[in-house]
């Protein structure tokens, strides 16, 4: 259900073009670390319901880092809103098995990580 959303919604920011497609792109960088990280762990045996707490930390360190990523590329307010979209997608396509305790770490981490590097530009 999500990834056909996700692929959808990059596509059309992209075709949007401009600010919208940049930050489709910048989305895509800053969400791949918030995908990656909890399906690894998954596929090396992390049940959804035996997450320990140093995944939860590890998926919301993930999302912080996307959300510096995000932040720091991301030039205008429709680039990093349309980037935040595909970014929360990914981060959501991701983290979904581990949880939704997991899943608000994440997004929050990514929130104020991506508001503390835009406000340092």
């Amino acid at each position: 259900m999500l990834a056909p959303l996700l692929l959808g919604a990059f596509l059309f920011l992209r075709w949007r073009g401009l600010e919208l497609g940049r930050g489709a792109m910048y989305g895509v960088a800053a969400g791949a670390l918030p995908l990656l990280v909890p399906t690894t762990l998954a596929w090396n045996g992390m049940a959804c319901d035996a997450c320990p707490a140093w995944c939860r930390v590890a998926c919301a360190v993930a999302g912080g880092l996307g959300g510096v990523v995000l932040g720091s590329r991301a030039r205008s307010a429709k680039s990093l809103a349309a980037g935040a979209v595909v970014a929360t997608l990914a981060a959501l396509l991701g983290c979904w098995p581990m949880g939704v305790g997991t899943l608000a770490g994440m997004l929050v981490a990514l929130a104020v990580a991506s508001g503390a590097a835009r406000a340092a530009i």
